[in-house]
């Protein structure tokens, strides 16, 4: 029997907002304390990370925003067992747009990650950041003999409202025919796939380089390796907005899960429709839900979230009255025929930064033997071909948020308005001095 891997993900929406880390920490330990070993492997995919400006040029301008989830990280380290407890090394971060995919792992998983791809993809209007994927590959080696098992993550978010759902099928078609992991370098030490939050992440290119040439492209559906795809899928429990006065008719928050007070809800969930009419991300399985739905949540609840409404007052609806409540939060795999050991699939409660709540999958994935005795059988070819024009499309996707990264920069934030200021005192100046010349 191969060893395992004990892979955790979390996928948020943070609503552009800076996450309370000792929060979050706080409820992430909850959930992951009823087993008495942390996982080897944290994956936080993470959606709408900071507003549209500083998503959009990225770089520093994320860097706030990248450092409170490794607060989060750290904090929850020392609430496991101790500050000496355990450890965690940040083996990727990589983000396009306003979706990012951060990577940590224990030291001595860390020092057996040969080596580290990444990719993204944009798929919002004009190919902008405001919607995609941000993906990364790892390729894991543990002794000289085994086997290198690769695990691809991606975090992924999709086109919004009840009546787009042909949009977001479009989108993952988009996704996968544009995915593209270009692999450089060769195995390094644990220490240089450490990547701080301080460095470059505004585009997800392969972090670990060599004086080697690329190797072949590859895409997001690979034979030789495990995919997990995390986000704000956005697939709703509707096709159209709800009518007014709907809000009224809908289960309170109260519920243990789909099989209940949500199964009427449930019963009309589009991901699982189109998951079943092979129209959308093809060949992946999903555990059993049984959270409540995840998205969207009450300004009413997230002001008791935050402590500021009495959590002892009963909310009698916690949902916004203009979306039907729905599972948009969503982890799914691809194993090409091994079997994964799911051991938690739920969500996290609320938070007051967002109107979505996180959810948490946990898995134990075989590892050392990936596509061994007979499993490349079993393995599943991409429905997509790759496209010839993937990285042109991805320098152009990424020029294009820079062009109005830095519009919403001027527009938007205190840092754009000093600028102009400067810009028009400058002129006024010149102004000034060339009609002393007159």
């Amino acid at each position: 029997m191969s060893a395992e891997l004990d892979c955790c993900i979390l996928t948020f929406n943070c609503g552009r907002e800076l996450v309370e880390a000792d929060l979050l920490a706080g409820h992430l330990h909850a959930a992951l304390s009823t087993s008495s070993d942390p996982p080897d492997v944290l994956v936080l995919a993470l959606e709408e990370l900071a507003p549209i400006a500083y998503s959009f040029l990225g770089g520093s301008y994320l860097t706030q925003y990248l450092l409170r989830f490794a607060r989060v990280v750290d904090t929850l380290v020392k609430l496991w067992h101790g500050p000496d407890a355990i450890r965690y090394e940040q083996v990727t971060s990589a983000t396009a747009g306003m979706t990012a995919l951060l990577v940590f792992a224990q030291p001595d998983v860390a020092r057996n990650i040969e080596r580290v791809e990444t990719a993204a993809v944009r798929v919002g209007n004009f190919e902008l950041g405001n919607k995609g994927a941000v993906a990364a590959r790892l390729h894991y080696k543990k002794g000289a003999d085994a086997n290198a098992t690769q695990l691809t993550f991606v975090s992924a978010h999709l086109a919004p409202m009840e009546e787009r759902c042909e949009r977001r099928n479009q989108d993952w078609r988009t996704i996968t025919e544009n995915m593209v992991f270009q692999s450089s370098g060769t195995g390094r030490d644990a220490k240089d796939l450490s990547i701080t939050t301080n460095g470059s992440t505004e585009e997800a290119t392969p972090l670990l380089s060599s004086q080697s040439e690329s190797r072949n492209q590859s895409g997001l559906y690979s034979p030789e390796s495990y995919l997990f795809v995390a986000g704000d899928l956005n697939y709703r429990t509707a096709d159209y907005a709800p009518p007014s006065g709907a809000a009224q008719n809908w289960p309170t928050e109260g519920s243990t899960g789909s099989n209940d007070e949500f199964a009427s809800l449930w019963a009309t969930d589009q991901l699982t429709r189109e998951l079943q009419a092979g129209r959308t991300l093809h060949h992946l399985q999903e555990a059993e839900v049984r959270f409540a739905p995840t998205y969207k949540y009450s300004a009413a609840a997230q002001r008791q979230a935050a402590g500021i409404q009495s959590a002892d007052a009963p909310l009698s609806n916690p949902w916004a009255s203009h979306r039907v409540p729905s599972w948009c939060d969503r982890i799914l795999y691809l194993t090409h025929g091994t079997q994964l050991r799911v051991g938690l699939y739920n969500s996290l409660p609320l938070l007051p930064s967002s109107d979505h709540r996180a959810v948490l999958f946990r898995a134990d994935v075989p590892i050392g033997k990936t596509m061994q005795n007979g499993q490349r059988d079993q393995a599943v070819s991409s429905p997509f071909q790759l496209s010839s024009d993937a990285v042109a499309r991805a320098a152009r996707s990424r020029t294009k948020d820079i062009f109005v990264g830095m519009l919403a920069l001027l527009a938007t934030t205190w840092e754009g308005r000093t600028i102009l200021l400067g810009m028009l005192a400058g002129a006024i100046g010149s102004w000034a001095v060339v009609r002393s010349l007159l």
